[in-house]
């Protein structure tokens, strides 16, 4: 996550849901090139792995935990080796550019070529297990995933089942990409704060992902307990006259966010429940 070009911040949210939950940043002096600076650091990425397993692991000793990440990591392969070796599962999307070592014709040997050119199918997801990436031919698995709706496929590398590598990679949309919206235009308004001091900055992180929480909780309670909240005049959900089935309008963080500049703009007594209590509705 970018503050433009003075800081940049290394995020790790988890999923609850259908909603996603900062448990770990960290804030970095940001750079003028994309993909540059301490926060893609993979001894710094690692260090926040191991905090997430670590917690996770502290609270549900079983916890199967999945790692999802997009291409925009430099040296994937490292990571993908550090997760493996804790025991737990990765799911990264990666870069076009990369070589596999493949044997494209059954009766030649195996030679390198462009991911892209490994053989798949227009629609539909093409498995592959055991594959050899690279020069150093780290082994794991892909999912090379095409759509009608997305001129891009999707090349999901795994340790994991590859069958289910696209529906676990989905799941990273609704946990991370929500939240930086709601940090941006869809709420805080995080990059025009003006802040040049790190310290001052990541307290402001802190803050704001404190809050994040706390606003989706009291979103989700307005889902789950509509009854109690049908007279404060927020529209959450409409019908759709096709089909009868009621669609969400508003997100769960921006109907707690609407209820709770009610409340403080309100002359009577307005009360809002305070418990950190977050559950899928």
């Amino acid at each position: 996550m970018y503050d433009k070009c003075n800081f940049t911040v290394l995020m790790f949210t988890l999923r609850i849901g259908k909603q996603g939950v900062p448990i770990y940043f960290e804030v970095f002096k940001g750079s003028d090139k994309e993909g540059h600076g301490d926060a893609f650091k993979n001894k710094n990425i690692k260090k926040g792995i191991l905090y997430c397993h670590k917690l996770i692991k502290s609270v549900i000793p079983d916890a199967h935990i999945i790692f999802l990440a997009d291409r925009w990591f430099g040296n994937l392969f490292p990571l993908m080796q550090y997760i493996d070796s804790l025991g737990d599962v990765f799911v990264f999307r990666c870069k076009q550019n990369l070589k596999v070592f493949y044997k494209k014709y059954p009766e030649k040997h195996k030679i390198w070529i462009p991911i892209t050119e490994l053989p798949h199918l227009v629609h539909a997801s093409k498995l592959y297990t055991n594959l050899e990436f690279t020069r150093k031919k780290y082994v794991f698995n892909l999912a090379y995933c095409k759509s009608k709706d997305h001129k891009e496929a999707w090349l999901l590398i795994t340790n994991g089942n590859p069958r289910v590598a696209k529906a676990h990679y989905g799941y990273r949309f609704g946990s991370i990409e929500f939240l930086f919206k709601s940090q941006k235009t869809n709420g805080f308004y995080l990059e025009e704060c003006g802040i040049k001091k790190i310290h001052a900055f990541r307290n402001l992180y802190a803050l704001i992902c404190i809050a994040n929480i706390y606003l989706t909780c009291l979103g989700t309670d307005v889902s789950k307990n509509s009854r109690c909240y049908k007279n404060i005049g927020i529209v959450i959900t409409r019908k759709n006259s096709k089909t009868n089935n009621r669609y969400r309008v508003i997100s769960r963080f921006r109907t707690g966010l609407i209820l709770f500049k009610m409340a403080i703009n309100c002359k009577r007594r307005f009360r809002l429940p305070i418990t950190f209590t977050l559950y899928d509705t």
